[in-house]
This record gives C-alpha cells, sequence and structure tokens, in this order.
C-alpha cells in the first residue's frame, strides 16, 4: 500500500533555489496561498522569495481531496447572527464567489487540472440532518437564484447516490473538483517563469524586526532580508508565527484511494465524478477519478499523525458501510494537516507592520488558499488590509477557555463525537 498522496502519481521535479540576500516580499510555506499571492507581487515589480520547511508543494496543496465547495464551513444563517446581516451576508458571498472565480480562472488560463464541474451532492440520513440541508439549499438559493440547486428526496436519491439509502440529498452544481497537486504545480510554474525564487528544505527559524524597517528572516541556509514577511503555513504553523497559533487547531483529514472499480460497479454511479459528502460533523466525502478508483476521505477524529495501517482500516470500513456493492482493495492511503478556526472563516490580516498572513480554511482549503492569496497580495501592494477583503471584518478567536486554558484537540474530537452519536442512525 503506498502512503503517498495518489496525485503524486504524475509528480514532476520541480526546481529549487538557493535563498536570496534579501527580497521585497518573503513567504513562510510554500503552498497554494503564498504561491497564488506571490504571482501578483511578481507581476507588480515586487523580488519574492518563498521558504518551504519540506519538500515543494509537500504540505496540504498536494494532500487535499480536490473540492472547489462553494462557501464556507458555517450557514448564512449563523454568520448573521454572529455578525449582522450586513458583514454575515458579505462573508457568506465572499467565500461562496472564491469557489466560482476559482473555476473561471482556471478555464481562463487554461490550467491543466483535470478540472471536473459535475457538482457536489451531501446526503442525510436522519430528520436532524435534513433540516441542515434544507437550510443550505434555501441559503444557496437566495444568492444563486439560478444556480439549479436542488433537493432530492425519496427514490430520486438513488439516481445520485447508489450507496446505503439516504433520506435527502441536497445537489449543488456550482461545486467542482481539481487535482490539487496539477493546480499547485502549474502555479509553482508561473511563479518561476516570472521570476520568484522558491527555497525547499529551507525553514524558517525566527522572524525578528530590523532596527529600520523591514525584517531578517533566520533559515535553514541563512538569513534573508525582507521588507515584507507572509505566514501562510496553515495546519503546518509553528511557533515561528508566534501569536497565531492560537487562532487555528491543526486537524488530521484523511484520504484513501481503491484499485480501479469493476465495470459493474462503475456502472452503479450514474455521476461518477460529481463529489458525495455525508451531512456529518466527522463526515465521509468520494469521488471517483478518471481511471474509475475512489477516493474516499474523512474526518478520523480530530488528531493528527494517526498511523496508516489504522488509517487505511477504518476508511476501508466506513466506504464499505456506505457502499456496500464495492469491493474496496485500496491501492494508497495518506493524511494532512487542515487547520481549524473558532469561527470557522479564514484568519487573515496584519500581524505587525508590513507583516500579514492567511490561513484557517476550515475545510475549504483549495478555493479559500487561492481567494485569501490573492488578497494578501491586494494588501501588500496598497499596504492597507482596509476594504480589501470581508475576512479582516470577523474579528480572530483565540482556541482558548477563557483566554486561559489552550482548548485541545481531544476535547473538540469528543464534543463533535457526541454531537454526531446523538442523530446518528449508523455507526
Amino acid at each position: 500500500m503506498n502512503t503517498q498522496p495518489l496525485w503524486l502519481e504524475e509528480a514532476v521535479t520541480l526546481e529549487t533555489q538557493a535563498p536570496l540576500a534579501k527580497a521585497d516580499a518573503v513567504f513562510v510555506g510554500g503552498g497554494i496561498t503564498a504561491l497564488s499571492a506571490a504571482i501578483p507581487l511578481l507581476k507588480a515589480g515586487f523580488t519574492v522569495q518563498v521558504l518551504e520547511a519540506n519538500a515543494p508543494l509537500s504540505g496540504a496543496s498536494s494532500r487535499a481531496f480536490g473540492n472547489l465547495d462553494v462557501g464556507v464551513s458555517v450557514s448564512n444563517s449563523a454568520l448573521r447572527a454572529q455578525y449582522g446581516t450586513q458583514l454575515g451576508d458579505e462573508l457568506w458571498l465572499e467565500a461562496a464567489n472564491a469557489a466560482i472565480e476559482l473555476q473561471a480562472y482556471i478555464a481562463r488560463c487554461q490550467i491543466a487540472c483535470d478540472l471536473d464541474t459535475s457538482g457536489h451532492l451531501k446526503v442525510a440520513f436522519n430528520s436532524r440532518q435534513e433540516a441542515g440541508l434544507v437550510n443550505e439549499y434555501h441559503e444557496l438559493n437566495a444568492v444563486f437564484p439560478h444556480s439549479q440547486a436542488k433537493l432530492v428526496r425519496g427514490q430520486e436519491v438513488s439516481h445520485y447516490w447508489p450507496g446505503r439509502k439516504a433520506t435527502l440529498g441536497f445537489f449543488n452544481p456550482l461545486s467542482a473538483t481539481v487535482n490539487p497537486y496539477k493546480f499547485a504545480s502549474a502555479l509553482y510554474a508561473q511563479f518561476l517563469a516570472l521570476g520568484g525564487h522558491y527555497s525547499a528544505y529551507c525553514a524558517v527559524k525566527q522572524v525578528r524586526p530590523d532596527k529600520g524597517e523591514g525584517y531578517t528572516v533566520v533559515h535553514q541556509a541563512g538569513h534573508t532580508q525582507a521588507e515584507h514577511v507572509v505566514h501562510t503555513t496553515n495546519g503546518y504553523t509553528s511557533k515561528v508565527s508566534g501569536a497565531l497559533r492560537q487562532h487555528i487547531l491543526p486537524i488530521g483529514s484523511y484520504i484513501m484511494a481503491t484499485n480501479p472499480l469493476s465495470e459493474q460497479e462503475y456502472k452503479a454511479f450514474t455521476h461518477p465524478h460529481q463529489v458525495v459528502t455525508t451531512a456529518y460533523h466527522f463526515k465521509q466525502y468520494m469521488r471517483l477519478d478518471q481511471q474509475r478508483r475512489l477516493i474516499f476521505g474523512g474526518r478520523l477524529g480530530l488528531s493528527t499523525g494517526l498511523q496508516e495501517h489504522k488509517v487505511e482500516r477504518e476508511l476501508r470500513n466506513l466506504a464499505t458501510h456506505l457502499l456496500p456493492f464495492v469491493d474496496i482493495q485500496s491501492s494508497h492511503v495518506w493524511g494532512g494537516k487542515l487547520a481549524m478556526t473558532r469561527t470557522m472563516l479564514p484568519s487573515m490580516g496584519a500581524l505587525a507592520h508590513k507583516q500579514y498572513y492567511a490561513m484557517g480554511y476550515c475545510g475549504r482549503g483549495i478555493p479559500m488558499a487561492w481567494w485569501c492569496g490573492i488578497k494578501l497580495a491586494e494588501m501588500i501592494v496598497q499596504g492597507s488590509t482596509r476594504n480589501i477583503t470581508s475576512f479582516t471584518r470577523a474579528p480572530n478567536q483565540s482556541f482558548r477557555l477563557l483566554n486561559l486554558i489552550p482548548l485541545r484537540n481531544e476535547l473538540l474530537s469528543g464534543y463533535f463525537y457526541l454531537k454526531d452519536r446523538a442523530y446518528r442512525e449508523f455507526q
């Protein structure tokens, strides 16, 4: 069994360079957020240095499921209750538009990343989950009335979903999927073509302010003087980024790929390439690729670093339960780190003068990483965080009880597990 992401089967050699002694902007972390921010900065005449602690694109950018889902992991009604109607609507609409704008960008730039616009089906198995899907449907239709989103019930659900009987399905045609490694690699190639500098295996040890303006970024190969520093490490954020660690909680996400399905198994899927997710807090998500392989992922608690054999066994059991007609034979299993925030919104803004950050995409990594990167570039060029994105107007909240006791994965995992158990019809 291969423990590397399926996407790396088509990996290419990515050129890396020795770090510059001086740059206009230095990025700590070398994934989609950094590259999508760096490209417009290079076009604006900045010299840009990206510092990656491991191999190029080795973090979440190459380990993701590949979903371009519309919105964020919190309802519009909840955002309105938290921030008021105007800002709540702006937050939800900006997040929704991020995925749609990214699909348009991929098409416009002719990026070969296996973009598939088959849509997304979310299935419910009990009345509590049904109520949530109905709410999601109405919220999407209120913003995109011509989206052709729909609720499917009874026998119609089986037309979209051949697996274990669901009571309701919410089909969202605005969502899409990509091969995340191919997309990130295309950004990487464009970054290098514009004259960007990417240094892999070059972990940052310290960011210290200079006596004048600017910073000294200390890393494994020495140090780089920078006018601007940008933190884009998401679930891999370390103590180098200081207080930002309190704004996010790294959580584990795990994915399995199978050997190609038989022709009979494949024909059971009338919409084989659409994404299907379950409506649990510890949700499962799945789709078939062009080689008829099932790609199946899910939350196994919130812990990071679980052993591959345990992950494979649990994902295989979940997949077998949901798709009993498929002989699940896994070929790949891998994991990665997401970053969750208390608000379930991206955390971004200015950490200090000319020091910026974006992270905490809460499972909406590819569209949010790309979008937040674009907005980071605008902040740096304009020298301000004002009037650029609604996300900077939603205050960050620390993962601490009473601002004193750090919340840990185990506590949150137990909370979500109990919520799922309370309304679950199967285990």
